[in-house]
């Protein structure tokens, strides 16, 4: 069985740090207290669709984009690699 150039194996340490990246840039954009359309202005985005996209996973997200990201968020990039804290379940909260 062969996976799609763009998917990973799920379990695979691509996947886990694919998948903490995307949990990540949720969870400093709510802290930060941001809304998707304003992250996606600051680092200049023509569409929030593309932060939609970063963090439930269905974009890919390039290092210069994970820079502007970090910038944006005021966090090291080293940031996104991390496991988020315990107690964020990675949902949006309905006022963001």
């Amino acid at each position: 069985m062969t996976t799609p150039r763009n998917e990973s194996v799920p379990g695979s340490p691509e996947q886990i740090v694919t998948d903490r990246i995307r949990r990540n840039i949720r969870y400093w954009r709510i802290e930060r207290r941001l809304t998707v359309r304003q992250l996606a202005v600051q680092i200049g985005m023509g569409s929030h669709s593309g932060i939609v996209d970063m963090e439930t996973g269905r974009r890919t997200v390039t290092s210069e984009q994970l820079t502007a990201l970090a910038d944006a968020l005021h966090v090291p990039v080293a940031a996104f690699y991390e496991e988020p804290p315990a107690h964020f379940t990675g949902e949006l909260e309905s006022s963001l």
